[in-house]
C-alpha cells in the first residue's frame, strides 16, 4: 500500500488536469489526491489557477489558454501567500515579498517600506492590491502599480489577529474579538448599514458586544464566527452564499437594475439543529461551515459542484449538510474561487 501523508479531496471546477486527470470539468464526487509522506504541501486556487506550496517552492497550475504551468523556486521558506485572479503575493521567512502576474508570467520583488525590526504579521490581497499588517497594529497598502502607503494605526489593545479580503472589501479581526471593515460597500459587504465605501477601517457596530473568533470573505460577502459557535453573514446574496433563504431577503432597489439581493448588516444564521460551528470558509460565491462534531454544511453557488453535493444545482440558499466521511478535527478545509478542498491527515 502506498504510504501517504495527506489526502486531498476536492470538489468544484477541475483547474488542474495534471493533479486530477479524470477529464471532467466539474468534480462532483470524491477526487482524491494522495501526497507522499515527505511532501508537506498547502494548496490554494483562484478562478484560473491552482497554487501548491512545498516549503520554498510554488507550483502554479494554470487553466488559462496558452498559459504554461510554472514552478517558482525561492531562496527561503514561503510563510504567507495571497492571490487574486490576476496575481499572487508571496512572503518569505526572511520578509522578502514577491508579486507574480498570472497573465504576464512575470515575477518581481517588492521593496517594502518598513524598518528591519518590523514584521509582516498578516496579509491579504484584493483586486486593488495587497493589504498587510506590521507588528499586528499597523495597516499598510501596496497597490498593483507598486505605490505604497500606511492606511491606519490601530490602538495597542486592538492587535490584528486576521485580515481577509474580497474583490473590493477587507475585513479585520482583532485579538479581543472586534471586527473592522473598509473598502467598497456597494454590495453591502462592509456590514455598516449603508452601502458607502470606506478608505479606513471602521468597527462593525452590529457585532459590538460579541466576541468574534474567526472571519472569512467571498468576492462580495462576509462571514464571522463567535466564541459561542454562532455564525453571522452579510453582503451580496445573489447565489445564496449567505445561507439566507429567498423568502427572508430584502432587496435594495438602487443597487442594480436586476435587483440583486443585498444585506448591509450581519444576519444571524439559525442552524437547523442548533449545531455549534467551529470554522467558517468562503469561496467566491459559496460558504462552508465546519461544526464542533465535524459535520460540513454548505451554501451558495454550486454550478461547478463546489458545494460537494452529489448533483449539480445552480445554488443553495440555505446551509445544507454535505455527507462527507472521515472528517475529523484535523481535516483542513480550503475554499478556492470555484473549488472546495478537504485536506486529511491519515493516521
Amino acid at each position: 500500500m502506498r504510504e501517504f501523508y495527506k489526502m486531498i479531496r476536492v470538489f468544484g471546477i477541475n483547474l488542474s488536469s495534471e493533479l486530477i486527470s479524470n477529464g471532467n470539468k466539474n468534480l462532483l464526487e470524491y477526487n482524491e489526491i494522495l501526497i507522499n509522506k515527505q511532501d508537506k504541501i498547502e494548496i490554494f486556487s483562484t478562478a484560473f489557477c491552482e497554487l501548491l506550496i512545498r516549503s520554498n517552492i510554488l507550483i502554479i497550475k494554470s487553466s488559462l489558454k496558452n498559459n504554461q504551468n510554472k514552478t517558482l523556486d525561492f531562496n527561503d521558506i514561503i510563510t504567507k501567500i495571497s492571490s487574486t485572479n490576476e496575481n499572487c503575493w508571496i512572503l518569505l521567512a526572511n520578509e522578502t515579498l514577491f508579486n507574480y502576474d498570472f497573465i504576464e508570467l512575470n515575477l518581481r520583488e517588492i521593496s517594502i517600506q518598513k524598518e528591519k525590526n518590523q514584521k509582516i504579521t498578516s496579509m491579504c490581497a484584493s483586486q486593488n492590491g495587497l493589504y498587510y499588517i506590521i507588528n499586528k497594529t499597523s495597516l499598510h497598502e501596496i497597490k498593483n502599480d507598486n505605490t505604497q502607503k500606511k492606511l491606519h494605526e490601530f490602538a495597542s489593545h486592538q492587535r490584528i489577529k486576521k485580515i481577509s479580503c474580497g474583490m473590493e472589501h477587507c475585513v479585520l479581526l482583532t485579538s479581543n474579538g472586534d471586527v473592522f471593515s473598509f473598502g467598497c460597500g456597494l454590495r453591502g459587504a462592509l456590514g455598516h448599514y449603508e452601502v458607502n465605501s470606506l478608505k479606513v477601517p471602521k468597527q462593525i457596530e452590529a457585532l459590538a458586544g460579541l466576541k468574534v473568533v474567526d472571519i472569512a470573505t467571498g468576492s462580495f460577502h462576509s462571514v464571522v464566527l463567535t466564541s459561542f459557535g454562532d455564525v453571522y453573514t452579510w453582503g451580496w446574496n445573489t447565489s445564496g452564499q449567505l445561507g439566507l433563504p429567498k423568502v427572508f431577503q430584502h432587496t435594495f432597489q438602487n443597487i442594480s437594475s436586476n435587483q440583486q439581493q443585498v444585506f448591509t448588516t450581519p444576519k444571524f444564521i439559525k442552524m437547523e439543529r442548533d449545531e455549534t460551528v467551529k470554522n467558517v470558509y468562503c469561496g467566491s460565491k459559496h460558504t462552508i461551515l465546519k461544526t464542533e462534531d465535524n459535520r460540513i454544511f454548505a451554501a451558495g453557488l454550486n454550478n461547478f459542484g463546489q458545494l460537494g453535493l452529489s448533483t449539480l444545482s445552480s445554488k443553495k440558499d440555505k446551509f445544507t449538510e454535505i455527507p462527507l466521511k472521515n472528517i475529523d478535527q484535523k481535516t483542513k478545509v480550503v475554499c478556492g474561487y470555484w473549488t472546495t478542498y478537504f485536506i486529511d491527515f491519515p493516521s
